[in-house]
């Protein structure tokens, strides 16, 4: 690993956190660009980067700095209802960078889909779980009876071309200077 690898995680783990805080403040869970936040670093960045900025992400969380929903920080917060959704963050990235490092568009929105669902999952199982809930239940509670469900599938292909479109700029820039994916 180089210097440069060092700060595209460092950029892909603040890239998150901005992603988190931009949210909409709701009662149960605030809606956030979490996963388009995601699915935006795996097109972007190399699988390795995008996994690892995640996962660096993840442990500025637990070391208790606030960057989870919420301004939330903690194994709490990722042994509570909500911590499914955040720990499947780096399986989704490197699910979707699997699939965008193909450079197919076919394929890179089906790996975007297949992170988008690998959140869902993984999270509502947590949900239901925590909460002792059955599974309709959790299903409702953990895709606000579709709302964030919606949201996330609408922004799929948004990310997809924001990505494209970054990594385009980025890979003409700084060609000769980083791989960045």
């Amino acid at each position: 690993m180089n210097i440069r690898e060092i700060t595209m995680i460092g950029l892909g783990a603040a890239l998150m956190v901005v992603f988190t805080h931009l949210s909409i403040p709701i009662p149960t869970v605030p809606i956030t660009l979490q996963l388009f936040g995601v699915i935006l670093l795996g097109i972007i960045f190399t699988r390795r980067v995008a996994t690892l900025s995640l996962a660096t992400y993840i442990l500025l969380g637990v070391v208790g700095m606030p960057v989870f929903s919420g301004f939330k920080s903690g194994i709490a917060t990722l042994a509570g209802p909500t911590g499914g959704y955040i720990y499947s963050f780096i399986i989704s990235v490197f699910i979707v960078a699997t699939f965008a490092k193909k450079n197919n568009i076919k394929l890179t929105i089906l790996g975007g889909y297949l992170g988008l669902m690998i959140s869902y999952i993984l999270g509502t199982i947590q949900l239901q779980y925590v909460l002792n809930l059955d599974m309709i239940a959790a299903i409702s509670a953990g895709t606000g009876a579709g709302v964030y469900l919606i949201k996330d599938i609408l922004l799929v292909p948004v990310a997809i071309v924001v990505g494209q479109k970054i990594k385009l700029v980025l890979s003409k820039s700084l060609a000769n200077n980083i791989n960045i994916g």
